[in-house]
């Protein structure tokens, strides 16, 4: 019996390398990575401004950014700083920035909103019925959508130029 778990743990030393270098090379997101090609779910949620809509009227058929945020996410209040200053040049490539605060009230999210000077709306997750649906792991999350309504990309990270990321892969 010694033997046979001497041999087990060596073999699992041996296989360590390995196996890290595998898991390394995989793709960060790798579930979210299934999402792209597909149609973006649809939900009809709350918003900030107190309207109920639902996220394809949000987007208008047009290309849009789904941007999942929370206000105490400090990487989220960056990236909405970064978006409100590009706000213009976004909309004139014809892509649409939507917002969708998760797990927060509305009345923090429009304080934050106001006070910041965010000339958007955003819709209200508080129950977190999107988390499932778009293998939400955390925020920032940025969902980027074509004018068919498919997912083209996931990421956590705000890149300076969105359009790439709305070619067909």
């Amino acid at each position: 019996m010694k033997f046979v778990a001497s041999i087990m743990l060596i073999g699992m030393i041996l296989s360590a390398p390995s196996l890290a270098l595998a898991m390394s090379s995989m793709p960060a997101g790798t579930s979210e990575m299934s999402l792209v090609g597909k149609t973006a779910y649809d939900a009809t949620l709350p918003t900030a401004l107190g309207q109920q809509k639902s996220l394809s009227q949000a987007r208008e058929g047009k290309k849009a950014v789904l941007f999942f945020w929370a206000t105490w996410c400090p990487h989220c209040r960056d990236g909405i700083t970064r978006m409100n200053k590009n706000l213009d040049a976004i909309t004139a490539k014809g892509i649409k920035i939507v917002l969708v605060s998760i797990g927060e009230t509305k009345e923090d999210v429009a304080a934050y909103l106001k006070y910041n000077h965010v000339p958007l709306d955003s819709f209200l997750d508080e129950d977190n019925v999107l988390q499932g649906p778009y293998d939400l792991v955390g925020v920032p999350t940025l969902v980027f959508v074509d004018e068919k309504g498919v997912i083209r990309e996931v990421r956590h990270d705000f890149p300076d130029d969105y359009e790439r990321f709305f070619a067909v892969k």
